[in-house]
């Protein structure tokens, strides 16, 4: 382990980042690292979309093109490696079927990620961010559905570092309060939250949050929780698919971690854990 220096903590990094090599990014690679070399950042990580889920679920979705985005990736890091760190990450969506895991961790020996965000979208075989998946449902066990299955993807049989946007069944939840509150979910949270510390895995702060109505995921109140039970593994992610959210409400995000407790920011690069401190 690693510690990172001569950046301040207001601009240093940023690990969840798509581009038009995501299906839902139209956003070149490069006007990216030219915002964050302009905002003196020394981190940039892209993870682009790589979602089996879909694929085997049969989902209307068009795969990523992987070689194509390690390759450009790879050269995007001799272009810039002296103005910018730039890490080669992969978002991968959670499936429960054997042979969408079986995939992944084939991909993961065959390309050199330098970290996996490991993200749950897809909960009981439906997208947890459309309005089909409430359904009949209530808050409670909507959400704790969700929490049961990112909970199921801790255990899955690749290697993955970053535990991604934790609380992303709320971003366009229908209820009339769609905030996740600990105190509803506490026994679920509560054996997510120790899972992940046994684990030494860290855990993502998402700040695209669309109608979450908490401005990270997970929550201040969730990470004030994990801090509680010993949790001192974070990253700052903004889940950029356009340019302007790069970065977003970093500063306020940084302030506020400070208060709970957390000294340091964590990335990963050949898949080893590296920490930066938070001045």
């Amino acid at each position: 382990m690693e510690k990172f220096s001569g950046a301040t903590w207001r601009d240093m990094l940023d690990l969840h980042i798509h581009t038009n090599f995501s299906p839902d990014s139209f956003e070149e690679p490069e006007t990216y690292i030219n915002k964050a070399i302009e905002k003196n950042a020394k981190i940039l990580g892209f993870s682009e979309h790589i979602d089996f889920d879909y694929v085997f679920l049969n989902f209307d979705h068009v795969l990523t093109d992987i070689e194509g985005y390690y390759k450009n990736t790879a050269n995007l890091k001799k272009q810039y490696f002296d103005k910018i760190k730039i890490l080669f990450g992969g978002e991968f969506g959670f499936c429960d079927l054997k042979k969408a895991q079986e995939k992944y961790k084939e991909i993961t020996i065959q390309y050199p990620f330098d970290y996996v965000i490991n993200s749950v979208h897809v909960v009981d075989k439906q997208e947890s961010y459309f309005l089909p998946y409430f359904k009949g449902k209530t808050k409670q066990f909507a959400y704790d559905r969700y929490f049961e299955t990112v909970l199921e993807s801790l255990s899955v049989p690749y290697d993955f570092q970053i535990v991604g946007h934790i609380g992303y069944v709320s971003r366009n939840a229908p209820y009339t309060n769609a905030k996740i509150l600990l105190s509803e979910h506490q026994k679920i949270l509560d054996e997510l939250l120790r899972k992940i510390i046994a684990k030494d895995l860290t855990i993502e702060i998402n700040t695209n949050v669309r109608t979450a109505e908490s401005y990270t995921l997970p929550s201040m109140e969730i990470l004030n929780r994990y801090f509680e039970l010993g949790g001192r593994l974070i990253t700052l992610s903004s889940d950029a698919h356009r340019l302007e959210q790069l970065f977003y409400k970093f500063d306020n995000i940084l302030s506020d971690i400070k208060k709970i407790g957390f000294k340091s920011l964590a990335y990963y690069e050949n898949r080893k854990l590296h920490l930066a401190d938070i001045y």
